[in-house]
């Protein structure tokens, strides 16, 4: 068995978190060194690369008619529309957590969040998401009880990872892009950011479980300056068109006021 490579974000973060404690102790004499030694962090080499909606229909394509298998579909299509981590997010979902009524779900075990911020892990579920859900709760033969699953096949089934027949459909539907499950919870971001500058970003962090705003400050930010000037950019032709309207009015405005003024027997 291969080892287990680590990758560079997570050696920068365990690091840290060791020198962190060194320096704790040190500062109470703990310790017999004199400084704790430095460190530099390594370049971290982030997954960039996200699905197109064109790879995004081709996946669709292969697990529903190719692969025919509609419910590892709907686990890659609900982690594309709502961010949620996979698998460790996903699969602890209980129907206890889905508030159709109002329109999201609970994250009970949000990486980084304290138990007593529940306001803070509440995950809209609209459009697609919701759907998905609906049809998962309609199923005849799988139990819906507020403790049970929600994400368990027709069988009533859970399958806790399904990361390897998802690059077997990459590899199937023509994409050689280097994508993991993960890449569905950056997908998802990126294309908020890029396409929905109406959505603050403090409101989209704290969706997507990020304990600060900084974090997708740092990492998306730099698609959202075509999209704002886009928006502004249709604005500002939507204020030309009114202008241009009122200018209009008001130049039938006045000439039926010239009008009026003429005499009867010269009209």
């Amino acid at each position: 068995k291969k080892p287990h490579t680590v990758g560079d974000v997570v050696i920068n973060r365990e690091i840290g978190l060791l020198r962190n404690i060194l320096q704790h102790n040190l500062e109470r004499d703990k310790l017999t060194i004199k400084r704790v030694p430095k460190w530099e962090k390594l370049n971290e080499q982030r997954r960039k690369e996200i699905l197109s909606k064109t790879e995004y229909l081709k996946l669709k394509e292969y697990f529903l008619k190719k692969n025919h298998n509609p419910y590892y579909w709907a686990i890659i299509s609900f982690l594309q529309n709502t961010g949620l981590r996979y698998p460790s997010e996903l699969n602890e979902l209980k129907w206890k957590d889905i508030n159709f009524k109002d329109g999201f779900m609970t994250i009970r075990n949000r990486k980084g969040r304290k138990i007593d911020e529940q306001q803070e892990w509440s995950v809209p579920i609209v459009g697609t998401s919701k759907k998905i859900l609906n049809d998962l709760k309609n199923r005849e033969g799988v139990s819906t009880e507020p403790e049970d699953y929600v994400f368990v096949n027709d069988n009533d089934e859970r399958v806790l990872n399904i990361s390897r027949s998802f690059k077997k459909g990459l590899i199937e539907s023509g994409i050689k892009k280097k994508l993991c499950m993960y890449s569905l919870r950056h997908t998802m971001i990126s294309r908020i950011v890029s396409t929905r500058p109406d959505i603050p970003l403090h409101i989209l962090s704290t969706s997507v479980g990020h304990v600060d705003v900084r974090i997708i400050q740092k990492h998306y930010l730099h698609l959202r300056p075509k999209t704002l000037v886009k928006y502004f950019q249709q604005s500002e032709n939507k204020r030309q068109e009114i202008l241009k309207e009122r200018r209009k009015q008001k130049k039938q405005q006045t000439k039926t006021n010239t009008d009026s003024d003429i005499p009867d027997f010269l009209s």
